[in-house]
């Protein structure tokens, strides 16, 4: 995919917060994952959205695609975060089993603040329809 950054800072400055996690679910059932539901002991192709808490001002966006522990941050395949009230930023993480979260992509109030261009590169490779969602 070409110009991912492009397609990233793009969003970041057109979408809003409940705008992500409209698209994220879009994406999420259309690649068949189910929503988190921690009565379950399977957790495996799970996604969780959380906007609630902070009013939609940020969203932050869950795929667990292994049977990881949703309790312990960094068990997570990739995490998407949009703040557009109090405060500006679109963060994209990437999480593995030993609990320790990279970030292939971080903007803050406008302009990029962290970037890593080939963990970015893999994780569109790995999910192309959602990143080129985006750009609709």
């Amino acid at each position: 995919m070409k110009n991912i950054e492009g397609i990233l800072e793009n969003y970041y400055r057109t979408k809003d917060a409940k705008d992500l996690a409209n698209l994220f679910e879009r994406y999420m059932h259309e690649i068949g994952a189910r929503k988190l539901d921690r009565r379950r002991k399977d957790t495996s192709n799970t996604y969780q959205i959380d906007g609630d808490s902070t009013n939609w001002n940020r969203v932050e966006c869950y795929y667990y695609r292994n049977n990881g522990d949703w309790q312990k941050y960094g068990e997570f395949e990739f995490c998407i975060t949009l703040r557009k009230r109090s405060g500006s930023y679109l963060l994209i993480e990437v999480g593995n089993p030993n609990c320790e979260i990279e970030r292939p992509y971080e903007i803050s109030y406008g302009r990029m603040v962290h970037h890593n261009k080939d963990l970015l590169t893999k994780l569109a490779e790995m999910h192309p329809k959602l990143f080129g969602m985006m750009c609709e």
